[in-house]
């Protein structure tokens, strides 16, 4: 008789268990299904570009609008370095992965080297070299440098037609390997790469205490500025 009373209730404990450990199973299942409902993952689609039936055009309006953007954000990068010394312009390892030692300095160097190098190409100068950092005595060297290249692109601009734009540029890298292609897209990935080292010379000038004014294209449309 003792067993037996023994038996029935360790069954009955088995059966309670069982019977929390469901319930427990359900809570879990309704706790993560309210989740899913109050937190649903975001639709995950990926997105293939196709490539372009015919090669990007940029026209004559776009191509001077960028190139007067780009004037205008240098004017406020160099505008932000007149403040700080030339010892901290210099400064080592400001920039993760810039040019040559990371200074700030070595990247105004390489922007104003950078859009020589590319205009004196759209000039006619197909073998065009590409200056670094110690070719420039200072800071006022690489903005008075900077300043001859976006008045000479401003020249160039005035005279340029949308023929031109859509013709082919041939030129040699500074590797010395032939290229060949189209003037206006050469233009945009000039600005594009302008664009680039501003970015990192923004975020070199902001840790040396001295942000630049706004550089984004917003706040340059926001002044009613036109084409150059």
């Amino acid at each position: 008789h003792r067993s037996y009373s023994r038996q029935r209730r360790l069954a009955a404990s088995r059966t309670d268990f069982h019977a929390a450990a469901n319930a427990r199973q359900v809570r879990q299942a309704e706790h993560h299904e309210t989740r899913a409902i109050r937190h649903p993952r975001p639709h995950r689609e990926i997105v293939t570009m196709r490539p372009m039936d015919t090669p990007a055009r940029p026209t004559l309006d776009v191509v001077r609008w960028l190139c007067n953007f780009q004037g205008w954000a240098g004017t406020h990068i160099f505008d932000a370095v007149v403040p700080l010394h030339e010892a901290s312009v210099r400064t080592p390892g400001l920039i993760a992965g810039g040019q040559d030692d990371g200074s700030l300095f070595a990247t105004l160097a390489h922007i104003a080297a950078a859009g020589e190098t590319w205009l004196s190409r759209w000039e006619g100068n197909q073998r065009a070299t590409l200056r670094d950092g110690s070719d420039f005595s200072d800071v006022a060297a690489i903005q008075k440098s900077w300043i001859a290249v976006e008045r000479r692109l401003a020249a160039l601009l005035r005279v340029v037609t949308q023929s031109h734009l859509d013709g082919t540029l041939h030129y040699f890298t500074t590797a010395g390997a032939p290229q060949s292609l189209p003037l206006g897209q050469t233009i945009l990935h000039a600005t594009m790469h302008s664009a680039h080292h501003r970015a990192e010379a923004a975020v070199a000038l902001t840790a040396l205490g001295s942000p630049p004014r706004g550089l984004d294209l917003l706040d340059f449309m926001r002044t009613g500025s036109v084409g150059a």
